[in-house]
């Protein structure tokens, strides 16, 4: 089975990420992947580095948003790195944290479907050497593109159901977020392999699950991190089984990390919830809950290490 794994530059500094990145071909993953946040990396720039580093590892994002760039200028940076790795270069695409980028940044997206949509659109325009884009959230009217000499895949993050939709039509791949419960994965996937008809033949759109792993000494961390993420407007809902959603006082939850106290949040993410969204504890019980992921319907899944990245590696 093949394996990745995402290194997380606000966990383990940006020199570092480079660095487990090496690492990881050395030992056999078969892929790394970097995420863009506001309080860590600039993802093309460490994977640039990776890619100086080595020769087989294949490389993507994880993901940068769509929007932090204009989408040509996150086309060609993919296009770039694409052709200086020898074509080993995946774009994931996401939104971000609207809420985050509304308040940071002063970003609005009242249309995230169709921006994401557009967003592609462009990408895979500049992909192909010129772009002629007009519509409602970007445009893009380049000529003469230097085109990469083969066109790097796009995965799309979704969760919500249109995104769900959205990425069966446009993208070669989904990227599933850290901290869906594998009834959740289930369900989207469905969607997806109804909305592509995949009952009916074979397809090589590829289901990718970025899951949250850690060690028992990283728990506290991990839980700081579900926190964050199941405040988000309806993510909890859309993340957890039923019997569990119940177990998470949401409300509270949200109020808290909007306060920065993230300690206190976490405090409120029971054992039982977390146990069902992450892959924790010794190697045997992680590689039984990737099992329950695969079974869900990922067929690419992405370890997501919380806290000490480089011994995880060793591991």
């Amino acid at each position: 089975m093949r394996l990745g794994i995402a290194l997380v530059p606000e966990f383990i500094g940006r020199a570092k990420t480079v660095a487990c990145g090496v690492s990881a071909e050395e030992v056999g993953y078969d892929s790394v992947w970097v995420p863009e946040h506001l309080n860590g990396g600039e993802a093309f720039s460490l994977l640039g580095a990776i890619a100086a580093k080595t020769s087989k590892i294949r490389l993507g994002t994880a993901v940068v948003s769509i929007n932090l760039r204009h989408p040509a200028v996150t086309a060609l940076a993919a296009a770039t790195l694409n052709d200086v790795s020898g074509g080993r270069f995946t774009l994931g695409l996401g939104l971000g944290d609207l809420t985050q980028l509304r308040s940071s940044l002063g970003i609005v997206n009242d249309k995230p479907v169709r921006s994401m949509v557009e967003a592609v659109k462009i990408c895979r325009q500049i992909f192909g050497g010129s772009s002629h884009f007009e519509g409602e959230r970007f445009r893009s009217h380049l000529h003469h593109i230097m085109r990469p000499t083969s066109s790097p895949k796009i995965f799309m993050a979704a969760v919500g159901e249109q995104m769900l939709r959205a990425a069966a039509r446009y993208g070669d791949g989904v990227i599933f977020s850290i901290f869906l419960s594998p009834e959740s994965v289930k369900k989207s996937t469905a969607v997806i392999k109804t909305a592509r008809g995949l009952s009916a033949r074979r397809d090589d759109f590829e289901f990718m699950g970025l899951l949250a792993t850690a060690s028992e000494k990283h728990i506290q961390q991990l839980k700081e991190l579900a926190a964050v993420f199941l405040s988000w407007p309806g993510r909890a809902k859309q993340s957890l089984p039923i019997y569990l959603f119940n177990k998470v006082d949401v409300e509270k939850l949200s109020l808290l990390v909007s306060r920065g106290e993230t300690g206190k949040a976490a405090e409120l993410v029971d054992d039982e919830v977390l146990e069902e969204l992450a892959c924790i504890g010794s190697l045997k019980t992680i590689r039984r809950k990737i099992g329950e992921f695969v079974d869900a319907g990922v067929t690419y899944p992405v370890l997501y290490p919380v806290g000490d990245a480089k011994r995880f590696l060793k591991k």
